[in-house]
């Protein structure tokens, strides 16, 4: 039984800890984008990809700043497509951060490696998803997963595993398809 003096560290991590789930509750339900029930197939990747209109219903400030993504974060955009957040991800976490981009198709991974490369994001580097595991041994700030839940083999496993990379205090951010999709 835990006593009610509990070290000062054990219950600022806790609290931090209902904070994180606090906020990350909140991302999920107010955000505009929000959808369920979506599969991300190749069509609707190249749709998103094709939508001049996206910042406008997407909202990747808003995104970041509802996420608190700052400089020198490190994040992850599991299922990364073709690589639309990562230009506004780098920025906001800057030459002291860093930004992981996975993919779960090969040739969608190529495609992220050359916006990279073109777009002079070197902050940024792209990977293969490996049966949900990340990419090297550090820990990460955020983890964000944005039209990609439905693309995941085996989420309840991905997910534990993304837990158990997060710091503490970190979050993961999961944001569904346009509102107006069924």
């Amino acid at each position: 039984m835990m006593s009610s003096h509990a070290p000062f560290a054990e219950r600022s991590q806790f609290t931090r800890g209902c904070i994180a789930a606090a906020v990350a509750a909140f991302l999920l339900l107010a955000l505009p984008s929000c959808g369920r029930g979506k599969v991300r197939t190749r069509a609707s990747i190249e749709a998103l990809a094709a939508d001049p209109a996206r910042d406008a219903w997407q909202k990747p400030t808003d995104l970041l700043d509802k996420a608190e993504i700052s400089v020198g974060a490190r994040v992850v955009d599991l299922g990364a497509g073709n690589g639309y957040l990562l230009t506004h991800l780098s920025e906001r976490v800057g030459p002291t951060g860093a930004v992981v981009a996975i993919e779960f198709e090969a040739d969608l991974v190529a495609q992220l490696k050359g916006h990279i490369v073109a777009s002079k994001l070197g902050n940024v580097g792209a990977y293969l998803e490996a049966e949900g595991v990340l990419p090297g041994s550090d820990n990460f700030d955020r983890v964000i997963l944005l039209d990609s839940y439905g693309a995941l083999a085996e989420p309840v496993g991905t997910l534990e595993r993304i837990r158990t990379r997060l710091v503490v205090g970190g979050l993961l951010v999961i944001v569904g398809h346009k509102p107006d999709e069924s």
